[in-house]
């Protein structure tokens, strides 16, 4: 779930919490947005272990390069390949 964003030029919206991808350090992944008002949108993203991550397990932080923060609001979740749930 979005807790919080940050827009960072020229690299896109990244989004807060961490998730763990296992120990690949980039990848590209396919993703389902379910917004608090329902809408669902899909989108790519790009996760990676942020530079200077030392933690006993990875965490990847995803970049949005094609949303905004308006796409993104708080209480979004974010589903990963395999994890969209049917209504």
């Amino acid at each position: 779930m979005v807790e919080q964003t940050f827009d960072i030029q020229g690299r896109g919206i990244l989004v807060v919490p961490d998730v763990d991808l296992g120990t690949r350090v980039q990848m590209e992944l396919n993703v389902a947005l379910r917004r608090p008002d329902g809408d669902v949108l899909s989108a790519v993203a790009l996760a990676q272990i942020p530079l200077g991550t030392f933690r006993s397990r990875p965490q990847h932080v995803l970049c949005f390069r094609t949303l905004s923060k308006q796409d993104l609001p708080r209480g979004t979740e974010v589903w990963l390949p395999g994890e969209v749930e049917a209504d």
